[in-house]
């Protein structure tokens, strides 16, 4: 069961993350160019710079199981 979940998890993350860079450069690429793909990866980046500390302390606090289905439920 745990291995399916991991499966099922990995999955979708690599989706959500697919997503997450295709389809805003895409979009930045039609609308703006590539200087606004710059900013909506930067944007990305810098978000995920500043999340860190606390996603550390969130997986230290709970179990990791807990932390991944939490955050791959809110990507969605």
């Amino acid at each position: 069961m745990q291995r399916r979940c991991f499966v099922g998890f990995s999955s979708v993350s690599f989706f959500i993350v697919g997503v997450g860079i295709v389809l805003p450069t895409w979009v930045a690429f039609a609308v703006g160019g590539s200087n606004l793909v710059g900013l909506v990866l930067l944007a990305s980046s810098l978000a995920g710079f500043v999340l860190a500390p606390l996603s550390g302390y969130l997986v230290d606090r709970y179990s990791r199981l807990t932390v991944t289905a939490s955050g791959q439920l809110l990507a969605c």
